[in-house]
């Protein structure tokens, strides 16, 4: 969803940076289709200067002046609309793939926050437990989120711009913090979480490896994000 906007965002900023559509290319040319006819009926109006039927070929002439002015104009405004338009509507685009990324990015910590917690309490329970099992399970599923942002995160550059570069690598290291842990875990399946090295500190009771591994690259990434929000916001409207 969030790739199929930006696509949508840069089709439409190609048409106001490299060109118009072929709605306006068509429109331009009527534009000069009619400016043709009615410079040719008005120099075919005043040419005759001594025809019988002379006021006759003036106002013919003003008159094709007149379409001609009206057409341009017009055409120009639809031209312009149009442009103006698809930047908007590019904007808008580009403002909703933020948003929706700050949106996940904020949702995957909440539920690492929450389930670093609730791991703390089954430390001491017997490997093959249920509940430190389903954890585990939640945490794997967590993990893949932020994985799934890293991967996404350098394909939507058109719209982080300069602050992309910040977000892939903090989601990078958040990601790559969570799978060390998960590896630690499926690699050593008959030893209480309490021993695992990884395990212990990412849900013990103090800060340990949580602060550097999570909350440290996340504070970066959601910052590079609102920057982004703040910039692409109408009025100055971030987040």
């Amino acid at each position: 969803m969030v790739n199929g906007n930006a696509q949508e965002a840069r089709r439409r900023r190609s048409w106001t940076r490299f060109g118009p559509s072929v709605t306006f290319v068509w429109v331009l040319g009527v534009i000069g289709a009619t400016a043709l006819i009615a410079i040719l009926v008005a120099t075919w109006a005043c040419g005759l200067a001594t025809c019988q039927d002379k006021t006759f070929r003036l106002e013919v002439a003003k008159a094709s002046l007149q379409i001609l002015v009206v057409t341009v104009i017009g055409g120009l405004a639809t031209f312009v609309t149009g442009a103006f338009k698809n930047a908007f509507d590019a904007a808008n685009a580009d403002q909703q793939a933020r948003r929706l990324i700050y949106n996940r990015l904020v949702q995957a910590y909440r539920e690492v926050k929450f389930l670093r917690r609730r791991l703390r309490t089954q430390l001491n329970q017997a490997p093959q437990a249920a509940a430190p099992k389903r954890l585990m399970a939640q945490l794997e599923s967590i993990q893949l989120e932020f994985e799934q942002l890293k991967w996404e995160a350098p394909t939507l550059e058109a719209i982080f711009e300069s602050e992309t570069k910040k977000i892939a690598e903090g989601l990078q290291k958040i990601e790559q913090y969570l799978r060390k842990i998960l590896r630690e875990w499926e690699n050593n399946p008959a030893r209480p979480l309490a021993e695992l090295t990884s395990v212990e500190a990412f849900a013990g009771p103090s800060a340990g490896s949580f602060k550097p591994g999570v909350v440290s690259p996340y504070i970066s990434v959601r910052n590079a994000v609102r920057v982004a929000l703040r910039m692409g916001a109408p009025h100055g409207q971030g987040d």
